[in-house]
């Protein structure tokens, strides 16, 4: 079986903090690590570990904001 996924690659901002913070609060967080992510990026891995994935399309972005 041939698969070719068409799907998203992002990276993932994850904010470290010591407690989850209330509407309107702020608050310096105490770590950021940056992961790969997205549906397209996800699926193609769990295919390769399945041993059927044979071809990906991702999208790529060439500019990327900090939030």
């Amino acid at each position: 079986m041939k698969i070719l996924n068409i799907g998203s690659l992002n990276i993932d901002y994850v904010y470290k903090v010591d407690k989850f913070l209330l509407p309107g609060e702020t608050k310096s967080s105490l770590s950021l690590d940056t992961h790969c992510g997205g549906k397209g990026l996800n699926q193609s891995i769990a295919a390769a570990k399945e041993r059927e994935m044979k071809y990906i399309m991702l999208l790529l972005w060439e500019k990327a904001e900090r939030y």
